[in-house]
């Protein structure tokens, strides 16, 4: 896992560039309409994630009802939202990981909720990882050294498939990942890259990399590294990111640096108004 942090040290860009070859504005969301709503979806849709700002805080749970059904993660309020700052209190291993001054490695989140499952607005029961995770910076004194990383995981499968199958192959098998915990309520073991009929979605967190073959490890994350990007986020703006296409982290919050952020997770939900447009399968 070593290697994986350490490719969050790459490339640094300000909030309006992202990575090559795509350079998405953020979204004002001072002002809400059908022209708004068109355009995060097709942010999500294109690039796997929606830069915003201008939003006020009491109006990321509005933004996250226009997505679907909220899923409660332990430590979120009656509201569904998670309040994220320094607190090493709350950090056991992996778990809490946000919560640690420490840099926050590349990962998809997990269910990260405290019931089995959700009913979404059209009647479905789902269960597993949220499909949207929504964050908002309220306060931070160092958003440079604090940036949120990201991977996409479609540009990363596209080149594993072509530069590295047998890697790829590997991470698409069962013995890809022995082990993926974000809450003791919830265990993974399966492939990083999840192949469905449907289509294929990304899952990636605490991987034990003991049984990957000599060498993997460090492939994966030089190729991850190599579409890797960081965003500076000051207070009031934050990101709509896709769970099962994009990595996502963080960099280290200096000792004594504040940064607060609300954070939301999200299952779609096809009667919701932003709902019906978003892809269920990502990659």
């Amino acid at each position: 896992m070593r290697l994986l942090c350490r490719i969050l040290h790459g490339m640094k860009c300000s909030f309006h560039s992202i990575h090559k070859g795509v350079n998405p504005m953020p979204i004002n969301l001072s002002m809400a309409g059908d022209a708004t709503a068109k355009a995060i979806t097709r942010a999500i849709k294109e690039d796997g994630l929606c830069l915003f700002e201008g939003l006020p805080s009491e109006k990321l749970l509005w933004l996250a009802h226009q997505i679907g059904t909220i899923v409660y993660h332990p430590d979120a309020n009656e509201s569904g939202i998670t309040h994220i700052y320094p607190d090493e209190s709350k950090v056991v291993g992996v778990v809490g990981g946000a919560f640690s001054h420490k840099l926050l490695p590349l990962h998809t989140d997990g269910k990260g909720v405290s019931q089995c499952s959700a009913t979404i607005r059209d009647g479905t029961v789902r269960s597993g990882p949220a499909d949207f995770i929504l964050l908002q910076v309220l306060e931070v004194d160092d958003p440079v050294s604090a940036a949120s990383t990201f991977c996409d995981g479609r540009m990363l499968y596209d080149a594993l498939s072509k530069k590295d199958p047998a890697l790829c192959a590997f991470l698409k098998s069962p013995e890809a990942i022995l082990k993926y915990t974000t809450q003791p309520d919830f265990t993974y073991s399966g492939p990083l890259f999840h192949e469905t009929q449907a289509g294929v979605t990304l899952r990636f967190n605490c991987v034990e990399s003991k049984n990957w073959p000599r060498g993997y490890l460090r492939r994966f994350c030089k190729a991850a590294d190599e579409l890797t990007f960081k965003v500076s986020l000051g207070a009031g703006q934050g990101f709509v990111v896709d769970n099962r296409r994009m990595l996502h982290g963080r960099g280290p919050i200096p000792w004594g640096s504040r940064r607060t952020a609300q954070h939301i997770v999200v299952y779609t939900c096809p009667d919701a108004p932003m709902g019906r447009h978003l892809p269920i399968y990502s990659l």
